[in-house]
């Protein structure tokens, strides 16, 4: 009986060594990328910045100000191309909400 447990204590001690150091060390997930960090930071390549590159600085741009819409607490309505009487319809319908005070 001594010997069985003696074993799965040696196993449990074996498994543990595998999964958690051996190939624990660096492993990223597919769907992840992994970025050299020094002290939490990336480090800068060159003295090159995202303002510099205008096809990043639009995307960065697009993307804050698609974040700015979708925090504020305006009322979006989606009218398809070519919908001029549509357009009219949902504007006229519409009633203005009075303004928050902060």
């Amino acid at each position: 009986m001594g010997s069985i447990f003696f074993g799965c204590v040696i196993g449990f001690i074996g498994w543990f060594l595998v999964r958690y150091l051996a190939a624990g060390f660096y492993t990223v997930n597919q769907n992840e990328r992994a970025v050299k960090t020094s002290f939490g930071r990336a480090e800068r390549v060159g003295v090159a910045t995202t303002a510099q590159d205008p096809d990043i600085s639009r995307a960065l741009f697009n993307v804050l100000e698609t974040q700015n819409i979708i925090a504020g607490e305006a009322n979006i309505t989606l009218i398809p191309k070519n919908a001029n009487l549509l357009g009219e319809l949902v504007a006229a319908t519409q009633t203005p909400k009075a303004a928050a005070v902060k």
